[in-house]
């Protein structure tokens, strides 16, 4: 689909949604995987309600994240998204494990965990799904240590975690296509090395001072509107970066 072209649809049924998602092309690039942003916000721009950001979902929201899981690789998080979601190793319905496997993929993404401080616990069916770690030079050494048994470590940077070089690293790993899911502050340090953005509109408005799903310092890019979705209420919205 060329990036000039906008597609608006509406699907009634959320479980209609999935084989759209499925269908996008995400190519890698050369020196890093294809990233796509997978967000939900209220109307007001909030990432959150109650401190979670499922709270803002229903049944068509739920239908794309778990496409957008589907078709990567990789997943991509911060560590206090881990504390706050309470991350655990990532599941998928039969069908969408059906469509993996019939595309040369594993059964289920990994998990890449982003953190220099490495302040986290995994859960034990994260531990069991052995994480990517990405963190510095300056993470402690003891609890490096402590996760090594249990996840693969990717150093990349001295004092703050060097995303681009982690990103270089998983695709001479073999990572063709990442999935980020924030929270905000990882999302504001990605935006230079995004190819795709997902944002899904929730019909509510939330008001109060919860973060925005971005992050960080303010530095525009400008994207491509390839397809808008109402299903239920909710805008699922797909951006290509220019």
């Amino acid at each position: 689909m060329g990036r000039g072209v906008t597609v608006v649809l509406d699907v009634g049924d959320p479980a209609d949604l999935a084989a759209h998602y499925l269908a996008d092309d995400r190519p890698p690039h050369p020196d890093r995987p294809w990233i796509t942003m997978g967000m939900i916000s209220s109307l007001d721009g909030a990432a959150t309600l109650d401190g979670s950001s499922t709270a803002l979902g229903g049944p068509p929201d739920r239908a794309v994240f778990r496409a957008l899981r589907a078709t990567a690789d990789v997943i991509l998080v911060g560590a206090s998204t881990v504390r706050s979601e309470n991350y655990g190793a990532v599941r998928l319905p039969e069908e969408l494990v059906t469509w993996r496997r019939d595309h040369g993929l594993t059964d289920t993404p990994r998990v890449a965990i982003v953190s220099t401080r490495l302040g986290f616990d995994l859960s034990e069916s994260l531990a069991d799904a052995r994480p990517f770690i990405l963190t510095s030079s300056a993470a402690p050494s003891d609890r490096l240590d402590d996760l090594r048994s249990h996840a693969e470590i990717i150093v990349a940077g001295r004092e703050e975690v060097d995303l681009a070089s982690a990103m270089s690293e998983l695709r001479r790993g073999g990572v063709d296509r990442v999935t980020l899911e924030g929270g905000p502050t990882l999302n504001g340090q990605m935006v230079g090395l995004l190819d795709e953005v997902s944002i899904t509109l929730s019909p509510v408005i939330v008001g109060g001072p919860g973060p925005r799903v971005i992050g960080g310092r303010e530095e525009p890019h400008h994207l491509s509107l390839v397809r808008a979705i109402h299903c239920g209420g909710f805008l699922l919205l797909r951006y290509l970066v220019r």
